[in-house]
């Protein structure tokens, strides 16, 4: 390639380059109303918020630890390239953990709700297996893979030998793993089947829920389920989709945008069904289940042995 045609094709890349670190930007402070806000700060500073709030029912240290090793690897220069190179994949793993534990979660409650049904078992758990299986795939694969933002220039196209120099400015300071090519499809099947998880226990939450309430009162963990259990869907549902969406269809450094929004759900949601679990509940403001006598109870059996599970 000539001088001139190299010069002519880096004058090309030029504005995709601004994009880049426009977004990139985005990705690590959110622009809004053109005001610069601190994107991970902002959600750093939502869940400690939540954390502080629920400390005196649980000490909790996992997301704690994910969010400040996510905010020290994208804000401090001692990340190098290499070292996101190295151990970028990381991110994915805990994206796989806390996925896991959320669907771990709603499964216990779909299983509670169904009466202890094994066929719930047998439609959840395989779905679960086949996500580790597709991002432990993407993993194992990794060494194929990149840190170097400049090859997002390339869209989908994994071409490092093309990529130009990026400025050294905290724009394009972000530690990430980029897969290669012939594993995307691997994440975005991943994500999903995430939402087919989402829509099935979300259908399944409804149905239970409908048929367990017809001709008696709800006991208090049964409406606890039916709350948490569709404000989970709600907002995970959402969530995921935007993930999916900005994927398939947004430019390429839009796409590694994500929150910990599940985290403080799932944190909420299991200490509340913890609570209700430790409670002895009054139905009808008179007997507590201890005192009911399962024969002559408005309840049916399994609506009892709800009372007293463990979450």
């Amino acid at each position: 390639m000539s001088s001139a045609a190299a010069a002519a094709e880096i004058a090309a890349l030029e504005p995709t380059l601004i994009t880049i670190g426009y977004d990139l930007y985005g990705v690590a402070y959110s622009i809004y109303e053109s005001t610069v806000q601190r994107y991970w700060v902002a959600i750093t500073a939502l869940w400690s918020y939540e954390y502080i709030l629920t400390l005196g029912d649980e000490n909790r240290y996992l997301c704690l630890i994910i969010i400040v090793i996510t905010n020290v690897a994208y804000f401090t220069p001692l990340f190098t390239q290499e070292i996101c190179y190295r151990y970028g994949f990381v991110e994915q793993l805990e994206t796989l953990f806390m996925a896991t534990i959320a669907e771990i979660l709603v499964l216990l409650r779909v299983y509670a709700l169904s009466g202890r049904k094994q066929y719930v078992l047998f439609i959840a758990i395989p779905l679960i297996i086949v996500q580790w299986a597709l991002l432990i795939y993407q993993d194992v694969l990794y060494k194929d893979g990149t840190s170097n933002l400049g090859v997002l220039l390339f869209a989908r196209e994994l071409d490092t030998s093309a990529v130009p120099p990026l400025p050294d400015i905290d724009a394009y300071h972000l530690c990430i793993a980029i897969p290669s090519t012939q594993i995307v499809k691997a994440g975005e099947t991943f994500l999903s089947l995430f939402i087919v998880y989402d829509g099935l226990a979300v259908s399944s939450i409804i149905y239970f829920v409908s048929q367990q309430a017809k001709g008696f009162h709800l006991v208090p963990i049964l409406e606890l389920m039916q709350r948490d259990g569709l404000l989970y869907f709600a907002v995970m549902f959402s969530s995921n989709f935007v993930w999916l969406m900005m994927a398939l269809h947004a430019r390429p450094s839009l796409g590694f945008i994500q929150n910990h929004i599940s985290s403080i759900m799932v944190n909420r949601i299991t200490m509340n069904l913890q609570k209700a679990s430790e409670e002895k509940m009054d139905i009808n403001g008179r007997r507590t289940v201890d005192d009911v006598d399962i024969s002559d109870s408005i309840l049916p059996e399994s609506d009892i042995e709800l009372g007293s599970i463990e979450w």
